[in-house]
C-alpha cells in the first residue's frame, strides 16, 4: 500500500517535469524564428519647439515566421532601431507574443523616435532616397522552475532598406 502514495507522486513530479520541459522548449523556439519588417506607421508627432524632449511615436510591424513543431513565445523584447546605422529610436514590449508551430504572426512594436539626432540621418535617407531601417534586440524569456525565474536571452536583428 506504501507503493501508491510514491508511485502517485513521482507520476505528479514527471507531469511536472514533462510541463516545465514543454514552457523551456516553446521560450526557446523563438531563437529560430524569422523576422522581417513589414510596417512602419505614424501614430503621433510632438510639436518641435512647443514640447520638451519632443519624439514621434511609431508602431512597427514585425513578421515573425516560427518554422518549430512546437508554438514560440516571446516574454519580453527590447530593442532599438536605427536608420542606415545610426540609432533614432529605442522600445520595449513587456507582454506575452506567441506564435503557433509552423505559422507566421505579426508582432506590433511601439518605437518612440525623439528629434534629437534625427535629422542628420533623416537627411541622408532623402539625399540617397532609400534607407536602411534595422531593428536589433534582445528578447528575454522568463520561465519558472520551482518558482524562481531564469532569464534566457536571445539576440534578435533584421534589416529591411526603403526606397522611396
Amino acid at each position: 500500500m506504501a507503493l501508491k502514495p510514491l508511485l502517485l507522486a513521482l507520476g505528479c513530479f514527471s507531469l511536472v517535469g514533462c510541463g516545465l520541459l514543454g514552457e523551456v522548449a516553446q521560450r526557446a523556439a523563438i531563437a529560430n524564428a524569422q523576422f522581417s519588417l513589414q510596417q512602419l506607421k505614424l501614430v503621433n508627432a510632438d510639436v518641435p519647439f512647443l514640447t520638451p524632449d519632443a519624439k514621434a511615436n511609431f508602431q512597427l510591424g514585425v513578421g515573425v515566421n516560427n518554422p518549430n513543431q512546437i508554438p514560440a513565445q516571446l516574454d519580453k523584447l527590447d530593442y532599438a532601431i536605427a536608420l542606415d546605422g545610426t540609432q533614432v529610436g529605442t522600445g520595449s514590449l513587456n507582454q506575452n507574443f506567441s506564435v503557433g508551430p509552423d505559422a507566421t504572426g505579426t508582432l506590433t512594436l511601439p518605437v518612440s523616435v525623439p528629434y534629437a539626432g534625427l535629422p542628420s540621418a533623416l537627411v541622408s535617407a532623402i539625399q540617397n532616397r532609400q534607407t536602411t531601417v534595422t531593428l536589433s534586440g534582445t528578447s528575454h524569456l522568463d520561465f519558472s522552475i520551482a518558482g524562481v525565474s531564469v532569464p534566457l536571452d536571445v539576440p534578435v536583428s533584421v534589416s529591411r532598406t526603403f526606397s522611396f
